[in-house]
């Protein structure tokens, strides 16, 4: 079953982790809560499925190909409760775009990615700013070209 013994978050935010690579759930769970995330791993589908409600979590980073399911499936059920938590797909293979709009998807990260690239996605999927140095990090991260408006760094 999942790992939800994480301590209380500092600013309430509640990240699901899906991902059956324990390495990776694992440090991507400390990276998070050393910034005041709760953070919970589920290793696969099942794991996942039995920790949503339509209060948990607040956003899920989600693999797509896990032991014992799809995490497309995971991204139905959390809507199908009510929750419309944010998912960031974290992937080694892009992702269907019928698929993520279906899910309601907001972000992807293609595996291996730095984990500052996610970091960096959660806090703006979670904490919105119109920061437009942000928005071209997320460019970076996705492999795409940024253009900054003049004068800005």
């Amino acid at each position: 079953m999942g790992d939800r013994s994480s301590s209380q978050a500092v600013n309430q935010d509640e990240v699901l982790i899906v991902e059956d690579d324990n390495l990776l759930a694992s440090a991507i769970k400390r990276n998070l809560e050393v910034r005041g995330y709760g953070a919970t791993i589920a290793a696969g589908a099942d794991d996942a499925n039995r920790l949503i409600t339509p209060a948990f979590p607040n956003m899920v980073l989600l693999d797509i190909d896990l032991p014992d399911g799809l995490g497309w499936d995971v991204a139905r059920r959390l809507r199908a409760v009510g929750n419309d938590a944010c998912v960031i797909v974290i992937s080694g293979m892009r992702p269907n775009e019928r698929l993520v709009t279906e899910t309601g998807c907001r972000g992807f990260l293609e595996k291996p990615f730095p984990i500052e690239a996610l970091i960096r996605q959660v806090e703006q999927a979670l904490h919105p700013q119109s920061d437009a140095r942000r928005e071209a990090e997320l460019l970076e991260d996705a492999g795409l070209q940024p253009s900054l408006p003049d004068g800005a760094t």
